[in-house]
């Protein structure tokens, strides 16, 4: 991740930190659990796009390259 887009993070309050002087200080597990909630949010992102996929029968239809496996 870049370091303007850091900053951007923090500044929004979507990750603590503490200022020492003029440098920001973040703790390990507040890096880890901001990692954590990304992970949960892309994930539940990636489920509703195949849910919403299968409820307008995308799926209904699909075939398996010869020598593939579907499963």
């Amino acid at each position: 991740m870049s370091r303007p887009y850091l900053i951007q993070i923090l500044n929004s309050g979507e990750m603590p930190y503490q200022l020492v002087g003029k440098h920001r200080r973040i703790a390990l597990r507040d890096v880890l659990a901001y990692a954590r909630r990304r992970a949960q949010a892309r994930r539940a992102a990636l489920d509703k796009m195949a849910r919403d996929a299968f409820e307008a029968g995308l799926y209904d239809n699909v075939r398996v390259p010869e020598g593939g496996s579907d499963e």
